[in-house]
Formats: C-alpha cells, sequence, structure tokens
C-alpha cells in the first residue's frame, strides 16, 4: 500500500512507503517499535527485534469516531416585545446562555434573560404616571431537540426554572418595590448551523410567572459552539 506512515516511536524519524509499497528505515536498536498508520485505517506497532524486514498487513477500516459533544455560549439578541398597548411600552434589551451539549443537539446550561419598559399610568383625574420597570430571569435550562431535522437545520425546545426578579421603580421614589419570584422559561426555535463552530437561532421565548407578569418575545441569537 503507497503512502503509508512509517514512525519509530518517540522519535521524529520516519518516511513513507513508495507507490509499490516498500519503505526503508533506520532504527536505534532491537527495542524500536515502528508505527504504521494511514488515514482510514488501524493503526499498526511493530517492534524491531531482530526482524531486518517487516511487511505489515494494515487492519480493516477503521470506524470514524464523531463526538458530538459541544460547549455552546450563545448570545440572543430580542428583536420584538409580544405586546405593546396605550399605556405600555416594553423594550427587551436581550439575553445570554451559555451551557454544555452533550450531543449533536440536546444539552443543559443557564439562561439570563432582562427586559425592561415604561408602564405610564392613567389617574382619576386623567394625569399620567410613569412608572420604570425592570425584569430579570437567571436559571437552569434544558436545550432539548424533539423536532425533525436535517443535517443543519432543527428544531430546538429549551425548558428552564429559575429566580425572576421585578423591579417598580416611581421616578418620584414612591412605592419603589423589588420582588422576588420563581419563573419558567420555554422557548422555541428553528437552528440553522452553517458551519461546526457557529450557528443562527430564531424562535419566540417566553417567561411564566404569577406575578410578576409572564414575558416574553421573538428572538434572534448567534451562537458559538467549541470544544471536541
Amino acid at each position: 500500500m503507497p503512502a503509508v506512515s512509517v514512525v519509530m516511536k518517540g522519535s521524529t524519524m520516519g518516511t513513507v512507503s513508495g507507490v509499490d509499497g516498500k519503505y526503508s528505515i533506520t532504527v536505534r536498536d532491537r527495542e524500536s517499535i515502528l508505527v504504521f498508520t494511514f488515514q482510514g485505517y488501524a493503526t499498526q506497532e511493530i517492534v524491531v527485534g531482530d526482524q531486518r524486514e517487516i511487511n505489515v498487513t494494515m487492519g480493516a477500516r477503521a470506524t470514524p469516531t464523531v463526538t458530538e459533544a459541544h460547549t455552546r455560549f450563545c448570545v440572543g439578541l430580542v428583536v420584538v416585545p409580544p405586546y405593546k398597548n396605550v399605556y405600555d411600552e416594553n423594550e427587551w434589551v436581550g439575553g445570554l446562555n451559555a451551557g454544555y451539549f452533550f450531543n449533536k443537539y440536546n444539552g443543559a446550561g443557564i439562561a439570563l434573560r432582562n427586559k425592561t419598559g415604561i408602564h405610564n399610568s392613567v389617574g382619576s383625574y386623567g394625569n399620567i404616571t410613569r412608572w420604570e420597570v425592570s425584569q430579570t430571569f437567571i436559571g437552569a435550562v434544558y436545550y432539548g431537540n424533539w423536532g425533525r431535522n436535517s443535517g443543519k437545520v432543527f428544531l430546538q425546545t429549551n425548558i428552564g426554572v429559575g429566580a425572576l426578579v421585578y423591579v417598580n421603580n416611581n421616578p418620584d421614589g414612591i412605592d419603589s418595590n423589588t420582588n422576588p419570584n420563581v419563573g419558567l422559561l420555554l422557548s422555541e426555535s428553528i437552528v440553522y448551523r452553517p458551519v461546526r463552530a457557529l450557528s443562527f437561532a430564531l424562535g419566540f421565548e417566553c417567561v411564566l410567572a404569577v406575578r410578576p407578569v409572564s414575558f416574553g418575545a421573538l428572538t434572534l441569537g448567534v451562537n458559538y459552539h467549541f470544544g471536541r
């Protein structure tokens, strides 16, 4: 077999077999080990001993090993709030995911979501009071692929549970308060992965809570994968 790599183990000394499969190499001593490698075939290791001619038959083709574990960091930019009416103006300022993927599509990690905005309440005399509102969610999330996928495109569902903090600040300093709560994060997204290390996601996600109120939005995310 041509182009087989022949290297003396533990050294940089080596050669490559010719078109006729023959090779020549000088070794240090009889304890030297020759390593024969060829892409797609099992590696062979032979102790030289007293042999002056070593003929090797490369083993069966090695089964390709595909490691699908990834550490994924993704930054989600929320582009559209789910609701808006005459008296409420809500603006998303972004979200962050960090997680470990134990196979190509499924993993677990943490999620951070934050939403701020202005709430205009109209009093009985028509006066308007503006409230600064902020809601922050941080919790553990499971990233799961329960939809059909076709290589680079798949449907992903995220489920998470975490703490939700609601801050309501009156500009006049009246009735300012902070209310912690437990929230549930649900997300559906279509993920497109053009290359192994980068993917894009488009979907809808919401954080469910009794009080403070639930919130959600359409999301656009960019995910960077690195690891094995």
